[in-house]
């Protein structure tokens, strides 16, 4: 600008020419990164997938399927990103093509003007030179930027997710129950499948509340609107009949200690993973719920005792051992109200037979909602709930549902073979 502003605006002309074009190949790399980074989650899915369940593929010799489908995804995955290196490499091919526009039009612009003498001139055209090179980085560095952009795209979606349960501008944290948590006329559904239809359902403070169903009846479903992650789609649930709105959901959720069938431990010590129930706790505290939880005995036996790591997903324990971690875990974290879903429904009949006692020690005084498929674990619960089509259809006390002679009965018949 400083030697001949005419011709230094006339090179810079081709800047807002070369827009176009490079807006169109900018959307064009973009959609071809998103293509390659989903066919690359496709592949990384399906790794995992063929990891978790090697067992079952190597049981129906199942390896050549396997890298058939991992090659397809691989193929797919090399074609996206040939396509995105197609379009990335026509970026610099356009910056070269603009440069030599530039100092086509400083030559042409002074030949046709005579604006400049022959020295000044040389100096333009090397200024001209000078300020591409870092324009050219730039647009090296915008074509790294993009491909970030895209990845991060896919990790921000999940970031971004809502639990669809947010908190009332005046939510306040929930109180212990002093009278108990009521289901009232709760209805609720995925999709156009009714899994609850106007439940009614009471666990009493300091009872064992069972539920009990076949499967399909919406037991689950109950827990998963208990622990807050989803609202009914009609009626209430309340705390010493306080709707469960009215507070805050981490508070809700602060509630309820849950063992769910899945005996889902971290790979970490035994300790750090009794210890998740409550960050923090004292060695005293951890021994304490495990001696209550009837688990410190295996654990002392164990090679480094209560530091032993466990593995990936406890690999290194029993199922029975794994289940009676894990109520240790919710017992550490004291909570108002155990729920136990379906803990001893993946066990064989010893492991059950070890949990079902240490749920003997633990149960009596406790709240708590027990849901189970082997109703011999429920028979000395307080009050059985029996669920069918995702409503309560009798309710009362083992002995008593054996006589009337209704569901429980019959699935207690199916249940001890007769």
């Amino acid at each position: 600008m400083a030697l001949e502003w005419r011709l230094a605006v006339g090179t810079l002309v081709i800047i807002p020419l070369a827009g176009w074009p490079v807006a169109r190949l900018t959307r064009s790399l973009m959609q071809r990164l998103r293509e390659g980074q989903a066919r690359l989650g496709e592949m990384a899915g399906q790794v995992q997938e063929g990891l978790g369940g090697l067992k079952t593929i190597q049981a129906f010799n199942g390896q050549g399927a396997e890298l058939v489908r991992f090659g397809a995804h691989a193929a797919s995955h090399q074609q996206a990103l040939t396509r995105a290196g197609w379009v990335k490499g026509m970026v610099p091919g356009l910056m070269e093509v603009l440069a030599a526009a530039a100092v086509a039009t400083v030559l042409g612009l002074a030949a046709w003007t005579r604006l400049l003498p022959p020295d000044h001139l040389i100096s333009l055209l090397a200024a001209v030179v000078l300020v591409y090179q870092p324009a050219k980085d730039l647009g090296r560095m915008g074509s790294f930027a993009l491909q970030a952009a895209v990845a991060g795209e896919r990790v921000f979606e999940v970031l971004d997710q809502t639990t669809g349960l947010a908190d009332g501008a005046h939510a306040r944290p929930a109180p212990r129950p002093t009278r108990g948590v009521r289901f009232e006329g709760v209805s609720f559904g995925y999709g156009a499948r009714a899994a609850l239809c106007g439940l009614d359902l009471e666990i009493p403070v300091g009872q064992v509340t069972a539920l009990v169903g076949p499967s399909g009846s919406g037991k689950s479903t109950a827990v998963a609107l208990l622990l807050r992650a989803a609202r009914p789609d009609r009626g209430a649930l309340t705390l010493d009949g306080v709707d469960f709105d009215q507070f805050t959901s981490a508070s809700v959720r602060g509630l309820f200690g849950l063992v769910t069938q899945e005996a889902f431990l971290f790979s970490a010590s035994v300790a750090d993973n009794i210890a998740f129930g409550k960050p923090g706790a004292e060695h005293s505290e951890i021994v304490a719920a495990a001696q209550t939880a009837q688990a410190d005995e295996f654990v002392r036996s164990l090679p480094k005792g209560y530091d032993t790591p466990v593995g990936e997903r406890g690999v290194v324990l029993s199922g029975g051992q794994k289940q009676r971690l894990c109520l240790a875990r919710a017992l550490l974290a004291r909570p108002p109200v155990l729920v136990l879903d379906e803990a001893t429904s993946n066990l064989d009949p010893r492991n059950e037979a070890e949990l079902v006692e240490a749920l003997d020690r633990v149960l009596p005084g406790r709240t708590a909602l027990v849901i189970a498929h082997r109703l011999s674990t429920v028979q000395r619960a307080h009050c059985i709930h029996v669920m069918d089509a995702g409503k309560v259809v009798e309710r009362g006390g083992h002995d008593e549902l054996l006589a009337r002679g209704g569901l429980y009965a019959r699935l207690w018949r199916l249940q001890e073979g007769g």
